[in-house]
């Protein structure tokens, strides 16, 4: 959580200067990685790299979602627009953790982060059918 508290200032001020879309890639493309420490490299430093990559990756995500939300909804509606995202989040988060933890268990470590790394990399590609105008710091309304 320490490196993903560090990046998040400088992530918000590139996405304000480069747009969200290769942001939100590259943080995708951190989380491959990251997965692919978890499920292969069995040593104590493979974990440790993973476990920076995954907070770096939390930092870069999580930023430019608060981001996109805030460009994107009214400012009347975002404490609801934001109410709804964690909503959303928490509810995902409960069900990739009880699969994950499922594929773990009936399969094996490096079958579950390579489940994780396929679904980071077609988060990669999907970033190309999100709207344009979230990513780019500039909101509908204007």
């Amino acid at each position: 959580q320490n490196i993903g508290a560090l990046s998040g200032f400088p992530i918000g001020k590139l996405s304000d200067r480069y747009g969200r879309r290769s942001l939100l890639a590259c943080g995708c493309a951190v989380a491959i990685i990251a997965n692919v420490c978890f499920g292969l490299v069995h040593s104590v430093m493979g974990v440790m790299i993973g476990a920076a990559l995954w907070g770096v990756q939390m930092s870069v995500t999580q930023t430019l979602f608060q981001a996109m939300i805030a460009d994107t909804i009214d400012p009347d509606l975002r404490g609801t627009g934001f109410g709804i995202y964690y909503l959303v989040t928490g509810f995902s988060l409960f069900v990739a953790n009880v699969s994950m933890g499922f594929v773990f268990e009936t399969y094996g470590s490096t079958v579950a982060f390579s489940c994780s790394a396929i679904i980071a990399f077609a988060s990669v590609l999907l970033t190309g059918l999100l709207p344009r105008t979230a990513l780019l710091n500039k909101s509908p309304q204007l």
